[in-house]
């Protein structure tokens, strides 16, 4: 049950009087009413109030039917009753139960001699700042001129404040002297009716206002809602019943919405965990008999040899690789984080000799990166950079004053499109020749891509067709001896540190050169299509779960 649910039934037990039991020796409802219509007899010959003209007389007929006598006219009134009370209550209009009431109202805000006084004058936005319903202080002060040049009142903190307008339903109490805006009713009680009983029924009351933009209901129609009115001594023990029920209902809601919360994060934080643990080694087993990461770079690097002799791409001028560095004679040592930053090799071989990792650049520099490194990998693996990957390149938008470069054939995505899944629709088209004229390159079916600009930055996905893109989306073509599934889920695993990388103001983004200047753990290429057929096994357990 929701806890909204569970404490809506609880005012409501309390409103029908099924929270408490009835006590014969209460004194009747009835007579409350005849001391409140007193309390108010004495008010109008004080001069106080004025007598009311419509005065509302509810009873019950000799069969137990309710009607009510208004002036001269009477009238039955059962189906108005929203439900049945015990026999020592009674049905009343609201505003029986009110001795009298104030509205509000506001001082020319053009005259400045009116502002900035001692008085508080409140409004419905004071009802943001309220503790607990006890407004403290108000936004807005008027001093006494104000208070006598317009129709606002100074209301005392014996009142009750109730929204009338742009916050209907909302209640509150002052703790100092404070004056009112037309939009608020300030009203007093019998002494006669719990207050605290009273405003647990109005919390649980449904008022309809009127209005097309803002919805606001006048004193007199708040005042014919129905009140069931208990004896006085039974409002104080639902009061205290409600007053023990209520902050359990309190923690229960804490609880719930902590639980709720766990439940909507847990699918994305299993996934986050899902991936850390790939991207670590961690998720499958290793296979002694898969060829090392170490070949898969040599064959990567004999790929782009052939690849620059024929032309179809550049010598990267900033190219480097990585590589362990070791005092000690055995090779594939399995590694452990030290203090110093540094890598140890573990157990027996540790006293051996330390190992570290050395990044070396075309110019023939090199420096030890430990501190650069994350985490430890397996001996199996290695570590690169992103643009040791693939092809990495960036796309561009066709203008779009120039009407013959668009609605052609040729997919153009933006970064909108981008799904953390394969791509299989693009709306929008360009032509042959944007392609032609303009510097728009085509990218292959399983080209990986990543946006890089704003509220998109780290969103993935792999086209299942050639497609061109937009500057704000990053491609990288896979080299033929990596799984372009693994970039992928490595990419997805990154999101949350590319957008903490992301600089600028309202469109932050992050840069190509950012991008492939991250550091990748590489696996052998039979371990990367384990890792990836784990994951896409694990995610398929968790999807009935974001479905929620």
């Amino acid at each position: 049950m929701l806890p909204k649910q569970l404490r809506n039934g609880i005012l409501h037990l309390a409103i029908t009087g099924k929270l408490v039991e009835q006590d014969p020796s209460d004194e009747p409802a009835s007579v409350l009413l005849e001391k409140i219509r007193a309390e108010k007899q004495e008010l109008i010959k004080s001069g106080k109030i004025k007598k009311e003209k419509n005065e509302s007389v509810i009873y019950r007929n000799p069969d137990g039917v309710p009607y009510e006598k208004i002036g001269d006219k009477e009238q039955c009134i059962a189906e108005q009753i929203p439900f049945e009370i015990p026999s020592s209550w009674e049905w009343v209009r609201l505003g029986s139960v009110i001795l009298y009431d104030l509205g509000g109202g506001t001082p020319d805000k053009s005259n400045p001699e009116y502002w900035n006084g001692n008085i508080p004058w409140m409004s419905v936005k004071d009802f943001s700042l309220n503790k607990n319903n006890l407004i403290l202080d108000t936004v807005d002060h008027i001093n006494e001129k104000a208070i006598k040049n317009s129709s606002t009142n100074l209301i005392d903190e014996e009142a009750i404040i109730l929204c009338t307008r742009m916050g209907l339903g909302k209640y509150a109490k002052l703790s100092k002297p404070t004056a009112i805006n037309q939009d608020l009713r300030a009203i007093w009680l019998s002494k006669n009716i719990s207050e605290s009983y009273f405003l647990y029924f109005y919390s649980n009351l449904k008022i309809i206002g009127r209005g097309t933009t803002v919805k606001g209901i006048k004193k007199e129609k708040l005042f014919t809602y129905l009140f069931p009115l208990p004896p006085l001594a039974e409002q104080k023990r639902i009061v205290e019943k409600l007053e023990k029920l209520l902050p359990l209902v309190d923690e229960y809601e804490e609880n719930y919405n902590e639980l709720e919360k766990l439940d909507s994060e847990f699918p994305d934080k299993f996934k986050k965990s899902i991936l850390q643990y790939a991207i670590q080694g961690k998720l499958v087993k290793q296979d002694q008999n898969d060829e090392p990461a170490s070949v898969l770079l040599e064959k990567i690097k004999a790929e782009k040899q052939e690849l620059i002799k024929v032309g179809k791409i550049k010598k990267d001028k900033n190219e480097s690789f990585i590589y362990r560095k070791t005092s000690a004679t055995q090779h594939d040592v399995s590694y452990k984080n030290i203090n110093n930053g540094c890598f140890a090799s573990n157990e027996k071989d540790q006293n051996e000799g330390s190992v570290d990792f050395y990044e070396k650049f075309a110019n023939g520099k090199e420096k030890c990166i430990n501190d650069k490194l994350p985490f430890e990998i397996p001996s199996s693996w290695e570590w690169v950079r992103l643009g040791s990957c693939g092809n990495w390149r960036s796309g561009s938008t066709p203008p779009k004053t120039n009407l013959e470069y668009y609605g052609g054939n040729i997919p153009f995505l933006k970064t909108g499109d981008l799904n953390d899944n394969y791509i299989e629709d693009i709306p929008e088209k360009i032509t042959e020749l944007a392609l032609q004229k303009l510097s728009i390159r085509l990218n292959p079916a399983d080209t990986v891509l990543i946006a890089m600009y704003g509220a998109t930055i780290g969103k993935i996905g792999i086209l299942k067709f050639p497609a061109t893109t937009n500057q704000a989306c990053c491609a990288c073509i896979v080299h033929e001896f990596l799984y372009n599934k693994y970039l992928f889920y490595f990419l997805m695993s990154m999101r949350s540190k590319f957008i903490n990388m992301g600089v600028g103001g309202a469109q932050p983004n992050i840069s190509k050169e950012k991008i492939i200047s991250t550091l990748i753990p590489l696996p052998p290429l039979e371990e990367q299509k384990r890792i990836v057929a784990k994951i896409e096994e694990l995610f398929k357990i968790i999807e009935p779960l974001e479905e929620k």
